[in-house]
């Protein structure tokens, strides 16, 4: 059975579809020769982006060194993952109209693989109450500064399910992974038409 994350709780947000390549706050220590190999399809470097666009990605990132960003097709917005904040940095999804107004500004969870076993105590008891012998699939944890959350992609008789706990253990949502359900973005899905981010204030 194949599964797929879905949306379950305020760690998932929803990320716009785009062909364009969005790229990480690029190593400052790169060298000369670096520097000069061009773009990727889909990338700008960042001094090649309009005047207002760096204005308002240098004002949110508290000038953060960046060196790529990637760009929509029509050229109509630019984005990045910037580590923002110190001592403890927290990666941020940012896009940004070419006339420089901010479009989105995300916490960009941070997903790791863990078995079971790994999970916190009352975890591993609220799910071996709530499987009650399924079959595990999957299991990963997300991070969103502080907000840790358990996934669990669980099947039933071929019946597929993904669990998301708290750190307490707290069932926060319990979702039926269908792959043949268009609403559900299984296997009859249509391609999804190209559009840019939803607005958002700062």
């Amino acid at each position: 059975m194949k599964f797929r994350t879905v949306a379950v709780s305020t760690l998932w947000v929803a990320l716009f579809v785009s062909t364009f390549m969005a790229l990480r706050a690029a190593d400052p220590k790169k060298t000369k020769d670096e520097d000069v190999i061009p773009p990727s399809p889909g990338t700008i470097k960042f001094t090649a982006a309009p005047a207002a666009v760096q204005k308002t990605f240098a004002a949110e990132t508290k000038n953060a060194k960046i060196e790529l960003l990637g760009k929509s097709d029509d050229g109509s917005f630019f984005q990045a993952i910037v580590g923002i904040g110190t001592p403890t940095t927290y990666n941020y999804r940012l896009a940004v109209a070419k006339d420089g107004q901010l479009l989105q500004k995300i916490l960009e969870p941070f997903r790791v693989d863990v078995k079971p076993e790994e999970c916190p105590a009352a975890v591993q008891k609220a799910l071996r109450d709530e499987v009650k012998g399924a079959k595990i699939e999957s299991s990963f944890k997300v991070t969103a500064a502080k907000q840790v959350e358990f996934v669990f992609d669980v099947s039933v008789k071929e019946i597929g399910y993904q669990l998301v706990y708290t750190e307490e253990g707290a069932l926060l949502s319990k979702v039926f992974v269908d792959d043949n359900d268009p609403s559900a973005g299984g296997k009859a899905d249509a391609p999804a038409e190209k559009q840019p981010p939803a607005k958002k204030g700062k």
